[in-house]
């Protein structure tokens, strides 16, 4: 059995520290992102097919009149 010890500075130790923090804020925050983009994009998805159904819609009521 092998053991390994490392030794490090005080400022070593914080910077390896502030950037593990500030890479799983990073990961969060382009998590959250692209979900807010997904339902920005589905949402306006939905909107167009709803404006599309209604034309269609109203077009044959016309039509059928």
């Amino acid at each position: 059995m092998k053991i390994e010890i490392k030794i490090e500075s005080q400022l070593e130790y914080y910077y390896r520290l502030i950037k593990e923090k500030f890479q799983f804020v990073l990961k969060a925050l382009f998590i959250i992102l692209v979900l807010i983009s997904v339902l920005y994009i589905g949402f306006y998805l939905l909107l167009f097919l709803i404006i599309l159904f209604g034309i269609n819609y109203l077009f044959k009521s016309m039509r059928s009149n």
